[in-house]
């Protein structure tokens, strides 16, 4: 998805503007959502049997890690199609910023977590982290999205694109 999304995310903005990349990315994040979620539900649900048969008895009271990272997986996803939107406009201070704001959420959290709950505490911490960035990238996204609803299509996508090529 790496290789892919972000250059066809870039070639939609540059030809359709802001209409034509939501829409890329939307059916992109559909697509994607229709083939994770029935991987990390069947996760879920097996979380127990699938720990106990690849790693014995000895782990599997540590299948509800399994659930915390079916979780951070989840949102992660997510996380990624905002951050090639993002990256699409040359948003990039929104995802060095989200990437702060993740760090220092999943550092704070972990301090008043791990002790008690351990590994639990942890994976919290990283779930806190990775749902603070999303929703700060949602809301960078948001503003984008609303910001440019007044510009022309494809007005905003070729400034981006003479941009992009003049730095290069």
């Amino acid at each position: 998805m790496e290789n892919v999304v972000p250059v066809i995310a870039a070639r939609r903005y540059g030809q359709t503007g802001m209409p034509g990349l939501l829409a890329y990315l939307r059916r992109i994040t559909s697509f994607g959502s229709a083939m994770l979620i029935p991987v990390l539900l069947t996760l879920t649900i097996f979380a127990t049997p699938i720990t106990h048969l690849l790693y014995g008895d000895s782990y599997a009271a540590s299948a509800s890690l399994v659930i915390w990272q079916v979780g951070s997986i989840f949102l992660q996803f997510y996380l990624r199609q905002i951050f090639f939107f993002l990256r699409t406009v040359a948003a990039t201070g929104a995802i060095i910023r989200a990437g702060a704001i993740m760090s220092i959420t999943a550092v704070l959290m972990a301090m008043f977590t791990v002790r008690q709950y351990q590994e639990v505490g942890v994976m919290a911490a990283l779930l806190a982290g990775t749902a603070t960035g999303l929703m700060y990238s949602f809301a960078a996204a948001l503003r984008i999205t609303r910001s440019a609803q007044n510009i022309p299509a494809g007005e905003s996508g070729q400034a981006i694109m003479v941009e992009m090529e003049i730095k290069s």
